[in-house]
């Protein structure tokens, strides 16, 4: 049973994330987890125990709103969590027994803008689902586009992924120059489309080509022309704070993918 979560930031409003997210999850016959983490007030610790206990009290409440917004979108399982915390350390630990967890980017919202989604990938340690604030779409995943590098992330990536690529009607390899010096000495050595082989996924490969600087821009063009319902990657291939900092795949995917990301680090 795969297990697909959200951050929900409004219980009255579901923004475009969540339902993308609430749609994956009906696609996939998954079950359903929408965490809300109240903001905390200021100064906190010096207010009485009855206002400190308000805002987790109300959005306890919405609960039963929340599943039967999951019930109308075709939803059975769906569960709604409530935790007090910083949101990078609560998405940690939830990503220890979630298999995908959506994020929205939208600068709107809190921990919606790219870098902050950045932050929140990095620090999740599991596969996220990084999903535009614009998209209206109908929600499948029907044609897939998985970014290769042989990279330890990149694997990680298509292992989180296969649940989805089982699915899915058309996928492609967008295979660049290995990354793995690891797994130089292999014989025979790591084949992804042997692994996907034994996976029953059929899939097409295509060579890529350009250099590292331009891999961003070539994963998001070759999505855009197979007109991809998800893009596969793994996040931060080189150092993560030099990738972050200085430019990279996925920093360029995280700013201007018009379409969901499933990455993983």
């Amino acid at each position: 049973m795969l297990e697909i979560a959200v951050n929900v930031q409004d219980p009255a409003a579901w923004t475009p994330g969540v339902e993308y997210a609430a749609g994956l999850a009906a696609w996939a016959n998954a079950s359903f987890t929408g965490f809300h983490v109240p903001p905390a007030p200021p100064l906190l610790a010096s207010l009485p125990e009855d206002v400190r206990a308000a805002p987790v009290d109300a959005a306890c409440a919405e609960r039963r709103v929340f599943r039967e917004h999951a019930k109308e979108r075709g939803i059975a399982r769906a569960a709604w969590q409530v935790v007090q915390g910083y949101l990078p350390d609560v998405l940690a630990h939830a990503c220890n027994w979630l298999d995908l967890f959506v994020l929205e980017r939208n600068p709107q919202l809190a921990w919606g803008s790219a870098a902050q989604i950045g932050q929140l990938v990095l620090a999740s340690g599991g596969a996220c689902v990084v999903a535009p604030g614009e998209w209206t779409r109908h929600v499948r995943v029907e044609r897939v586009l998985i970014g290769w590098n042989g990279s330890p992330e990149a694997i990680r990536a298509v292992r989180a992924a296969l649940p989805l690529l089982h699915r899915a009607r058309h996928v492609v390899v967008l295979a660049g120059a290995a990354r793995n010096p690891y797994m130089a000495n292999w014989d025979p050595p790591f084949d992804l489309s042997a692994y996907l082989g034994r996976h029953a996924i059929d899939h097409d490969v295509m060579a890529c080509r350009e250099p590292d600087a331009h891999a961003g821009r070539t994963l998001l063009e070759q999505a855009e022309r197979l007109d991809a319902d998800l893009l596969v990657m793994g996040a931060y291939g080189r150092s993560r704070f030099s990738e972050w900092m200085f430019g990279g795949a996925t920093r360029e995917v995280l700013h201007n993918a018009a379409f969901p990301v499933l990455m993983k680090g």
